[in-house]
């Protein structure tokens, strides 16, 4: 485990991961999410504790455990607008094109 609140990840789009484990919304304020959301795609852990602006407008995606040790379960759900437009570019990701 590393203590680090932010970590980039270079790529064809630049990724800041945001583990805000330690923090509460005000804390998380100071991060400076909106100046990182203008360059790169948004990957919080913990996301329950952003302030309410950021998570009412969002794609949250749900990771768990399943019934055997190796499984894992995969849940994504859109949160207005913005997120809706997420999710159905996203699962377009994965359909076939149609020619």
């Amino acid at each position: 485990p590393t203590y680090g609140l932010v970590h980039e990840y270079a790529g064809r789009v630049l990724l800041a991961h945001l583990d805000l484990y330690r923090l509460g919304p005000a804390e998380a304020e100071g991060l400076g999410i909106e100046e990182l959301a203008q360059r790169a795609a948004l990957v919080i852990e913990w996301g329950e504790k952003l302030p309410a602006p950021w998570s009412e407008d969002a794609l949250t995606l749900e990771l768990s455990s399943g019934a055997q040790p190796t499984e894992r379960r995969f849940a994504a759900r859109a949160r207005g607008d913005r997120g809706a437009v997420l999710l159905d570019a996203w699962q377009r990701l994965d359909s076939p094109s149609v020619a």
